[in-house]
């Protein structure tokens, strides 16, 4: 079984605890990046992971009750009394903005031949980007005031703010033309306009934000909006994983696509066997999920020698997963 075949079977991916076997469907992936990061000092049975699909900043400070969830804070300062915490990695804000809502939006258009793209309908973004932005900082203010009562200094740990992984490759870089065919063969229905304004206005314009709220919160930022170059769903640099590549001649890192592709049939509601449920969607694959624990790994190292506070995490277009670098930025 290649590693992204995986993908058909959840309880594979999300153990005992998956909605499968009467989970709470926070899909808690075994290969999550904080599940694979090496931390120097930090054995892999003290890495936890409380992150909860579907969550916003709201389910930071209050219960998840449809998925029978305490709120994040409460369970990360339950972890602080216990252990003695070291960082604390925080990927928030795509949930506030709604990006299962513009993906929908933007893939309905494309199907149905709508005229007007996207981008028009959703605008520049930029008051719903900067009510993002708020939200965030006061999830990071929470973290350090829940920290500081249990007698945390902020030199004790590290406050990392990972940004978002554009999904999708530029409009001049899909390997399907603008016909049907993108979605039907590749799962990726956008068209190239949108393509460009998804990745540089709603992807960089939350980069932007994340990069502030860190910032403010005396943070680190970490940059992984291009680190799936290359990579991303239908780039004509990559391959799609299939069960023709399945088994002996699975698709190495260096070769496949590092995100999930959008299920034939999605928009009707009917069931197709596809990477995952449904939900998972243009999120990060096995591969993708790899690259940015490998991403954080390497932020690791940097931390031990470096004062700096904002960094950016590349792949070398050469050895996959295993050529993740992360450089300092200003």
């Amino acid at each position: 079984m290649s590693e992204d075949s995986c993908d058909h079977y959840p309880e594979q991916i999300y153990g005992s605890t998956s909605y499968v076997r009467g989970g709470n469907r926070c899909d808690r992936s075994y290969r999550a990046p904080i599940a694979t990061t090496d931390y120097p000092g930090v054995p892999a049975e003290r890495r936890f992971n409380i992150a909860c699909s579907g969550a916003t900043t709201y389910e930071f400070t209050h219960a998840y009750e449809e998925k029978g969830e305490r709120p994040q804070i409460d369970q990360l300062k339950d972890l602080a009394r216990e252990y003695r915490v070291k960082m604390v990695v925080v990927s928030i804000g795509g949930n506030d903005l709604k990006f299962k809502d513009i993906v929908e939006s933007c893939a309905r258009r494309y199907l149905l031949g709508f005229v007007d793209y996207c981008k028009n309908a959703w605008g520049g973004m930029d008051d719903e980007l900067d009510a993002v932005e708020l939200k965030v900082g006061q999830a990071l203010k929470d973290i350090r005031k829940g920290l500081e009562d249990l007698g945390y200094e902020e030199a004790d740990y590290r406050l990392v703010v990972q940004s978002y992984p554009a999904p999708i490759p530029p409009g001049s870089e899909y390997r399907y033309p603008e016909t049907y065919g993108r979605y039907s063969s590749g799962g990726c229905p956008f068209y190239d306009t949108d393509s460009d304004w998804a990745r540089d206005s709603v992807v960089a314009g939350m980069r932007a934000r994340l990069r502030r709220a860190a910032s403010d919160a005396g943070g680190i930022f970490l940059d992984v909006r291009d680190a799936f170059a290359g990579h991303e769903l239908c780039s004509k640099d990559a391959r799609q994983a299939t069960s023709s590549n399945s088994s002996k001649n699975h698709l190495s890192s260096q070769d496949a696509e590092w995100v999930r592709w959008i299920p034939y049939l999605y928009f009707s509601g009917l069931p197709w066997a596809s990477q995952g449920d449904q939900q998972e969607s243009i999120h990060p694959n096995y591969f993708g999920q790899l690259a940015l624990g490998a991403c954080l790994t390497r932020l690791s190292e940097q931390l031990q020698v470096s004062d700096r506070t904002m960094f950016r995490c590349l792949n070398d277009g050469r050895n996959g997963t295993d050529g993740m670098n992360v450089t300092k930025t200003l």
